[in-house]
């Protein structure tokens, strides 16, 4: 499952929040995807 499947996974069950929570938890989880894929393309993955 790549990053973006895995947040489209979630929009729905965020969407029972308060639309301003739900945008905020998906703008914080799209940038650890993004954070985490490109570290991964680089093979800079470190664990955590």
């Amino acid at each position: 499952m790549n990053p973006s499947d895995a947040i489209e996974a979630i929009e729905k069950p965020l969407s029972s929040l308060p639309y301003s929570l739900s945008r905020h938890i998906l703008e914080h989880l799209r940038k650890l995807t993004s954070h985490e894929t490109r570290d991964w393309h680089y093979g800079e993955k470190r664990g955590r």
